[in-house]
Formats: structure tokens, sequence, C-alpha cells
């Protein structure tokens, strides 16, 4: 996966930005420049499940959405879809058997919290995908939004951008 220790920070907000590291690579990361309005036509994505929980069909329409989603080839997509089915499985009611009481022996259908080691499983596959910007940042790729539809628009502030949107509203 990239570096270890701390997410770096974005391009824009090192104060110190050297040309080459030791081995003579370029240290800067690399920019994924998009207008979201143009991103529809774009992406090739399948189609979802519509039995998916509702957090794993939200999870697939944020990825189809995303950036990163143009640096998807066919076996990434196949690999989201197996993660999102098996999060899907995890989040959806569990049949448990009743052991005592009057109900003993009965079967019902209970919410069971996630396991951990299913989680971090998870977690591993979805960073794999570079859906987070911390693994994106590891990677050294940064995504930049264009605003408008117009094509000339200039990379800048969105409300996907927390601390953008915090110097714009706070700037005045």
């Amino acid at each position: 996966m990239g570096e270890r220790g701390p997410i770096g920070k974005r391009s824009e907000a090192r104060r110190r930005r050297n040309k080459t590291d030791s081995s003579g690579n370029p240290n800067e990361p690399d920019s994924l420049v998009y207008d979201p309005d143009e991103l529809e036509d774009r992406v090739d994505a399948p189609d979802p499940d519509p039995n998916w929980h509702v957090l794993a069909l939200m999870l697939y329409e944020r990825v189809k959405g995303s950036a990163v989603s143009l640096l998807y080839e066919p076996s990434d997509w196949g690999v989201l879809f197996v993660a999102l089915d098996q999060l899907s499985r995890n989040l959806q009611p569990q049949p448990i058997v009743v052991q005592s009481g009057p109900r003993a022996g009965e079967v019902v259908m209970v919410d069971v919290p996630m396991n951990g080691a299913t989680f971090g499983a998870l977690n591993k596959v979805f960073a794999s995908l570079m859906l987070t910007e911390g693994d994106r940042r590891r990677l050294k790729l940064e995504v930049e939004r264009r605003r408008g539809s117009s094509g000339a628009g200039e990379a800048g502030p969105t409300g996907d951008n927390v601390i953008d949107f915090r110097r714009e509203r706070f700037s005045s």
C-alpha cells in the first residue's frame, strides 16, 4: 500500500515541496482533475444488486460518482461487488435460534453487529480501491473537482472538501 506512518498533507497544505526524493523520483502527488457533471458519461459501471442493504447501495453510488472510478478496470468493479455483497450480508438481520425461555428453539431475525475481523477485511479491500482520501494520499494521488459544467472551470473549493469549505465560509 504506499508509505507507512501518518498520512501526508495535500500538496496545497504543505510548506516545503521538495522536487525529488532521495532516489530522484518526483515528490509531488499526481492530480486527478475531473468535472462531476461529465462523469456520468464516462463511467462504465455495472448495475448494483437491488437486494443489497441500503448502506451498501449508498456506498456503491458514492463510488460510482467519485473520480477514482475513472481509473477502475472491470476487475476493480468485480472486487467492489464482492466486498459490497459481503458488507450487505453482514448488515442484514441474521437468523438466531432462541436457546431458552418460552420461545426456545424458535428462529428469530436479529441485527447482529459486524465482527471486527470482517470489518477489518472489508476496510482493507476498500483501501485497495482508493475509497478514502487517506488511501489516495498514501498513493500520492489527489482529486480536484471542477466547478460547473462549462469545462473551463477552475479547480477550487467545493462542499466536498471540508478545509476549503471552512476557508471559504469563514474568510469574510
